[in-house]
């Protein structure tokens, strides 16, 4: 197998790896969680600058009212732009 076609297929396994993980197999875990796996990330951080990361909030409409859960993080999403260097420089 030729230089070329070897990084071709790791490429593709590489992206398939990244959409399984980061699809299908994603873990949404809480602030708390999030900063006990990732230590950078204390709960005063995360009040601070929590909107510069990939996040999500249940919200359900009431009579009229909109109730939201509280803010939960993809964790492979995360790790993965932590590894690739992607979250050193973020801007509001």
């Amino acid at each position: 197998m030729d230089k070329y076609t070897k990084t071709q297929i790791l490429a593709e396994v590489r992206e398939a790896i990244r959409m399984t993980m980061e699809g299908v197999n994603e873990q949404w875990i809480s602030g708390e969680e999030l900063g006990k796996q990732f230590q950078m990330f204390t709960t005063s951080w995360l009040k601070r600058y929590g909107q510069t990361l990939p996040r999500t909030q249940a919200v359900v409409e009431c009579n009229g009212e909109r109730h939201r859960s509280a803010w939960y993080y993809p964790r492979h999403r995360i790790a993965r732009l932590i590894n690739e260097g992607k979250l050193r420089d973020l801007s509001l």
